[in-house]
């Protein structure tokens, strides 16, 4: 008799359920199975109350493997199953996007990526993860020996290595004075609210013939002519 009464009561509850959602009042997403095709789903409503229900999972599971309890194979088990609910929820914001253009809220994941995959709580302590990690840091170890960062001098005490020297400011002033006056009468004259610079570079080619007269005229002087 009591199975009849709870048989009866959950099939009134569905039906009560049914008249609401179709009414456009409540409905309890937690009784119903979430559908496998995103496109499946007609409203933005539904489709905020699927994701808000992927969430919770996450959440619920991301907690739940940093159990210290857990055995290896249900913490990769579960770490697996993280990281299909974070796919199903990435297909559901484009889904919302794309179809509803409503953008939700960023949720932050964690997580550690290591080989292109998401590892979280505990399953970055499995024997496989920690070996391709221990191999990870060997390998930054063996390029920091190759270029040893000790011999790179300090930006504060070698000022010259980074080109701070006063002489190369004192180099750039002279021969940019040089150029603009032997140039002066092939610059175009720049409008008065430019904020750009106040001469126009020279082209390699301009600093070829400028050199090769100079050169040509250095040595006239020398010969006198």
């Amino acid at each position: 008799m009591s199975r009849n009464i709870d048989k009866a009561n959950s099939v009134l509850v569905r039906y009560q359920e049914q008249q609401a959602s179709e009414t456009g009042g409540y409905k309890d997403y937690s009784r119903y199975k979430r559908p496998k095709s995103v496109n499946s789903v007609k409203t933005l409503k539904e489709c905020l109350s699927w994701r808000s229900q992927i969430i919770s999972e996450i959440k619920s599971n991301t907690t739940r493997i940093y159990d210290p309890s857990l055995d290896e194979v249900t913490t990769r088990d579960l770490n697996d199953t993280i990281n299909d609910g974070v796919a199903e929820l990435q297909k559901w914001d484009h889904q919302i996007l794309k179809k509803f253009n409503h953008r939700p809220a960023k949720v932050h994941i964690g997580g550690k990526m290591i080989l292109g995959k998401r590892y979280f709580g505990r399953s970055v302590e499995l024997p496989e993860i920690k070996e391709v990690v221990e191999q990870e840091r060997n390998r930054k170890l063996q390029v920091d020996e190759v270029i040893d960062t000790k011999k790179i001098p300090d930006k504060k005490k070698n000022k010259r290595y980074y080109s701070w020297d006063n002489a190369d400011v004192d180099f750039e002033q002279e021969w940019t004075h040089k150029l603009r006056e032997y140039y002066k009468d092939e610059i175009e004259p720049m409008e008065e609210d430019s904020e750009d610079a106040d001469f126009q570079v020279p082209t390699l080619s301009q600093m070829e013939v400028w050199l090769v007269e100079r050169r040509k005229q250095k040595l006239l002087q020398e010969l006198q002519l």
